[in-house]
C-alpha cells in the first residue's frame, strides 16, 4: 500500500492499519533526541570555548580578525602536529629522532620570521638577536674587520678604497719588498679569504668572510694588475675595531673641492661637516659630492647633511600606507652651501643617499651626473623586542621634494656617463664621471676645462 499525492498519509512504518511496529524503529526516536541533544551540547559548549579563547586572545592583544583568519587556527594546529608527530628536535637536526618535544619557541621564533618572508618585500625582514647587534653595528660606524671597501663587479669582489690608518692601508704584502706600496689598492680583486676561493660570492657574503673579532687573523688572496699582467699576493691582516671614516676630502684642482661620502651612519654628520670646512679651508670654490655606492642609512643623519647643503625646506615627503602625507624637514644649519656643486651617482646609490640627491636636483642647487640610481625610496621602521630581537618592516615611500616617486626607477642624472669596466672612482685618470663633475664645475666658475692626468699604461693579459 502507498500514499497518493495529496492523501493523508498512513502512520509512520505501517505496511497496512494496525500492523505491529519494527523493533529498530522503535527506537529511532529517542536516538536521534539524544543525537540531537548532543550536537546541541556540543555546540554550545563549543561556542563557549570559542567565547573564552577570543576574549583570551584578546587579552594577549591579538586583533579579533587575524583570531578569526582560517590560517590563524591552521597555525595553531601545525604547532600540534609537530608538538606530537615531529621526529626532530629542530635544535638538533642531526639527532636521530627526541627525546622530548621540539621547543615551542624555535618554532614560534619560525613562525614570525616566515610572516615577514610572506610579504616578499626585500627590504623588511626578522632580525634574530645575533642579527640585530649586527644591524645596529652596520648604522653606528664601527665594526670589526680590516678598514677596506668593496663592490662586486664581473665575478670578483673590488677593493674600491682601503681606508687611512686600517690594516688594510697599512699591512705590506707577503713578501714586499722594502718600499713597495703597503695595503690594498684600488683595484685589488679579492679571490680568497682564508683560502677558500671566492671568485663569483655574493659580496656581503665576502664582506661577511673578512670581518671578525679585533686581534684575529684573516688571510686575503688578491690579483693586482701590473704593466706586465696580473700579480696575486697574499696579505695577513690582523682585524681591528673599525672606525669608518665616513667622509673622504681632496683638493681635485686649485678650485675644487671633493667631498666622499661612504654612508649615512652616526659619525657623519660632524665629519662632513669638518670635511667641507677642510675644503673651503683650502680654497674650494666648487664642490664635487661623491655618493656613488653609498646604500643610505639613516635620514635623520641624511637630514642633518642636506642642512649644510640645502636651504631650510622640504627634504622629502612622506606617504603611509591610508595615502597620508608628512614632510620631512632639512634640518638647515644655514642658506646653503652658497658654492656650485656636482653630485655623482649610480646604479648603487640608494635610499637616503638617493633622498639627498633628488632634494639637490628638485631645488637646483647641484649638477647630478653619473648613472641611473638604485631605485629604492621605501621607509622601513625597526621594531626591537625585550629578547634582542626585532623586526624592520616597510611602512611608507618617500617623495622628492617636488613629489616625484623614484621607488624601482631610480633618479636620472641631469648628466649620464656611464662607468668603464676598468675606471677607478676618485683617481682623475681612470674616473670619466668624476672628469665630467670638474668639467661641469670648471665652467661654471669660468675657468679653463681642465688637464686631467693620463691614465697608467694598460697591464699585459695574464699568461
Amino acid at each position: 500500500m502507498h500514499t497518493e499525492k495529496g492523501s493523508a498519509p498512513m502512520a509512520a512504518g505501517s505496511g497496512f492499519e494496525g500492523a505491529p511496529r519494527p523493533r529498530w524503529r522503535r527506537f529511532l526516536a529517542p536516538a536521534a533526541l539524544v543525537v540531537a541533544t548532543a550536537v546541541v551540547t556540543y555546540a554550545v559548549t563549543d561556542a563557549v570555548n570559542g567565547y573564552i579563547y577570543t576574549q583570551r586572545m584578546k587579552r594577549l592583544g591579538v586583533a579579533e580578525k587575524i583570531v578569526n583568519t582560517p590560517n590563524f587556527g591552521k597555525l595553531l594546529d601545525v604547532l600540534n602536529l609537530i608538538e606530537e608527530n615531529y621526529y626532530q628536535n629542530p635544535k638538533d637536526p642531526e639527532a636521530h629522532g627526541r627525546s622530548g618535544p621540539p621547543p615551542l619557541d624555535t618554532l614560534m621564533e619560525g613562525a614570525v620570521a616566515g610572516a615577514v618572508a610572506a610579504l616578499h618585500d626585500p627590504y623588511s625582514m626578522y632580525f634574530d638577536a645575533s642579527a640585530l647587534k649586527d644591524f645596529k653595528t652596520e648604522t653606528s660606524g664601527r665594526y670589526a674587520g680590516i678598514g677596506v671597501l668593496v663592490e662586486q663587479k664581473e665575478g670578483y669582489t673590488i677593493v674600491l678604497r682601503p681606508f687611512p690608518g686600517t690594516p688594510a692601508a697599512e699591512t705590506p704584502y707577503e713578501g714586499a719588498p722594502p718600499g713597495a706600496p703597503k695595503g690594498l689598492q684600488p683595484g685589488d680583486r679579492i679571490v680568497a679569504v682564508d683560502g677558500k676561493n671566492v671568485v663569483d660570492q655574493d659580496v656581503a657574503d665576502v664582506a661577511a668572510a673578512i670581518k671578525g673579532q679585533p686581534g684575529t687573523e684573516v688571510r686575503i688572496t688578491v690579483l693586482r694588475a701590473t704593466p706586465d699582467g696580473d700579480e696575486k699576493l697574499d696579505f695577513v691582516f690582523r682585524r681591528a675595531t673599525i672606525e669608518v671614516p665616513l667622509v673622504e676630502t681632496k683638493m681635485l684642482t686649485g678650485s675644487i673641492g671633493y667631498i666622499g661620502l661612504s654612508e649615512f651612519d652616526e659619525v657623519a654628520v660632524d665629519e662632513f661637516r669638518q670635511g667641507l670646512q677642510k675644503l673651503r679651508d683650502q680654497g674650494a670654490k666648487a664642490i664635487v659630492l661623491d655618493l656613488r655606492n653609498n646604500p643610505g642609512g639613516l635620514l635623520d643623519v641624511a637630514s642633518s647633511i642636506a642642512g649644510q647643503l640645502l636651504p631650510p625646506g622640504p627634504l622629502a615627503y612622506v606617504v603611509d600606507r591610508s595615502g597620508k602625507t608628512q614632510v620631512w624637514e632639512t634640518k638647515g644649519e644655514s642658506g646653503g652651501l652658497g658654492l656650485p656643486m656636482a653630485v655623482l651617482v649610480n646604479g648603487y646609490t640608494a635610499s637616503a643617499a638617493e633622498i639627498l640627491a633628488g632634494a639637490i636636483q628638485d631645488y637646483g642647487a647641484g649638477t647630478i651626473i653619473g648613472e641611473r640610481t638604485f631605485g629604492k625610496a621605501v621607509v622601513q621602521r625597526t621594531y626591537t623586542y625585550d629578547d634582542n630581537t626585532g623586526v624592520k618592516l616597510t611602512v611608507a615611500q618617500w617623495l622628492t621634494p617636488k613629489k616625484r616617486s623614484f621607488n624601482k626607477t631610480g633618479l636620472t642624472p641631469d648628466v649620464e656617463v656611464k662607468e668603464p669596466s676598468d675606471a677607478i672612482q676618485g683617481d682623475l685618470a681612470r674616473d670619466p664621471q668624476l672628469q665630467q663633475a670638474v668639467r661641469t664645475l670648471a665652467a661654471k666658475l669660468g675657468e679653463a676645462a681642465p688637464a686631467f692626468p693620463a691614465p697608467p699604461a694598460s697591464p699585459k693579459p695574464s699568461q
